[in-house]
């Protein structure tokens, strides 16, 4: 009986990393296609501070056969054209996309899908 308990044991240690998922597993491999400039516009009409340090991209990835369109907000002096047909890991929850890049991980809201041109 001692042996079986000892056996079942020895099977589950060898096959619990066949169940377990890392978080890394769900990233999958993309290529960011293009990258299109919003321009600043003044946003008047609100008594809020506007927010003219901030600018929006359009950011196209293609990942297997569907390219994404994502907006991604960053200071409006930072270029981002040194980032066009780079590879990049990309990992789709609902309408948000987590891109890896360089190591670290931006999340971008995903506002349209297509299917990629063959």
């Amino acid at each position: 009986m001692k042996n079986v308990f000892l056996g079942f044991l020895l099977v589950c240690i060898v096959c619990s990393p066949l169940f377990a998922q890392s978080k890394d597993d769900q990233y999958q491999s993309g290529t960011i296609v293009s990258i299109d400039n919003h321009p600043v516009s003044d946003r008047g009409g609100t008594d809020a501070a506007l927010a003219s340090n901030v600018a929006d991209h359009d950011i196209s990835i293609q990942v297997g056969d569907t390219v994404y369109v994502c907006r991604y907000h960053t200071p409006s002096d930072k270029d981002l054209s040194w980032l066009r047909n780079r590879d990049v890991q990309a990992k789709i929850q609902g309408k948000v996309m987590y891109i890896k890049v360089n190591g670290k991980e931006k999340k971008a809201r995903i506002v349209s899908s297509s299917k990629a041109q063959g």
